[in-house]
């Protein structure tokens, strides 16, 4: 939500809107020490194949290049895997080579679906068969 969002627009957000949002996602974060260095949130659009969505992922940009975009995507697969789901969706905004290559050196391939962000770039959809 906030990733792709307008500055500000998170603080205009209704207190029903961000217990909506809360409430159909599952939030982790990486550590290193007592220093969080990274993030990701896996929500849950029941009405959607598949139903549950890597929505967001981020390293802080010293830490990257450690393995902990990996541990994060890995913790994601497992909270679906536990949630009785056999297929993790996410969106990879188009430029983002690092993040694609990650995700398809962990099996995630396209499912056809794309379309343009408000700020004028594109994402295209991802999905990988849990095991």
């Amino acid at each position: 939500m906030a990733f792709l969002s307008e500055p500000g627009e998170p603080a205009s957000w209704s207190r029903a809107h961000w217990m909506a949002a809360c409430e159909r996602s599952h939030w982790f974060i990486a550590w290193t020490g007592d220093v969080a260095v990274g993030l990701g949130r896996v929500a849950n659009y029941p009405d959607e194949s598949p139903r549950l969505h890597l929505e967001a992922m981020w390293v802080d940009p010293p830490s990257r290049k450690q393995g902990i975009g990996k541990d994060l995507l890995a913790y994601a697969e497992a909270y679906a895997r536990g949630c009785g789901e056999t297929t993790l969706g996410l969106w990879v905004v188009r430029g983002n080579d690092a993040a694609l290559r990650l995700y398809e050196s962990h099996g995630y391939a396209p499912t056809g679906r794309e379309g343009p962000l408000p700020d004028g770039r594109h994402e295209q959809e991802f999905a990988h068969r849990l095991t």
